[in-house]
């Protein structure tokens, strides 16, 4: 499917921030999907696969985070690999990156060429842990949450206070159904973190699925990083496309 691509503007709150936009070039009214991009930002491999993701009948939204610093990520210079992360994830704080997603989808609906009826939030890494923020502390603003990879206790070498941050106690406000992806041998979200996150979702009744993925690291689905695995990567989207077609009752190519 034809799509095409463009950078926008919009509010968010009394400020304007930015995002990266793919949509189906067919006439119609597609389903939308905000996303939340990893703690690298905005990058050209983030904007290329966005413009994948618009290819199976979807309007893909990243939100740039980023939009207040110039719209990339902190670029240091950093001593040390976590310097550079903890910067990143103190560039996107709770609160502000929930209204941002929230002004998102309001910019997504207001689209002639979306169903405003059928918004989903989906998020990579740090943008999933967001994304996961935002569900559980915005009711009735989308339809469906993917997570891939997203952070469930943040390290404490990330965090403002120097102290883990945790989203389980957020779990039983989860306001909408949730697709979660994580690697079984992800170095940042292990297995006890997923299985804790399973067992309060279940605990509260939530409409939840999770898939782990042998072998698999963080970053798995990232084919420009060291830890791709091209078989979990294809699975897991067949996965996600499944999910967003049932929940979003559209017609989404799923491979």
């Amino acid at each position: 499917m034809d799509v095409e691509t463009s950078w926008i503007t919009f509010r968010s709150g009394n400020e304007e921030i930015g995002g990266f936009v793919a949509r189906p070039r067919s006439k119609g009214r597609w389903p939308g999907l905000v996303v939340g991009h990893e703690n690298l930002g905005l990058t050209e491999y983030r904007q290329n696969e966005t413009a994948q993701m618009a290819a199976h009948g979807i309007v893909v939204l990243v939100t740039n985070l980023y939009s207040r610093i110039g719209g990339k990520a902190p670029a240091g210079p950093f001593v040390t690999p976590d310097d550079r992360r903890r910067a990143a994830f103190l560039s996107m704080p709770d609160e502000r990156s929930a209204e941002d997603f929230l002004a998102s989808a309001g910019w997504l609906r207001a689209q002639n060429y979306v169903d405003s009826s059928a918004v989903a939030l989906l998020g990579f890494c740090s943008g999933g842990s967001l994304a996961f923020y935002t569900a559980c502390t915005r009711p009735g603003v989308f339809r469906c949450l993917v997570s891939i990879y997203g952070n469930i206790i943040l390290r404490g070498e990330f965090t403002e206070d120097r102290q883990p941050k945790s989203r389980i106690p957020l779990a039983p406000s989860l306001s909408c159904p949730m697709q979660g992806h994580y690697g079984a041998k992800d170095s940042e979200i292990p297995p006890a973190h997923v299985a804790e996150l399973w067992r309060v979702l279940a605990e509260h009744d939530k409409q939840f699925e999770f898939y782990s993925y042998p072998g698999a690291n963080h970053v798995f689905s990232d084919s420009s990083h060291p830890n791709y695995q091209p078989e979990a990567t294809r699975l897991m989207w067949s996965r996600t496309y499944r999910y967003l077609r049932e929940q979003l009752g559209h017609s989404i190519e799923t491979s």
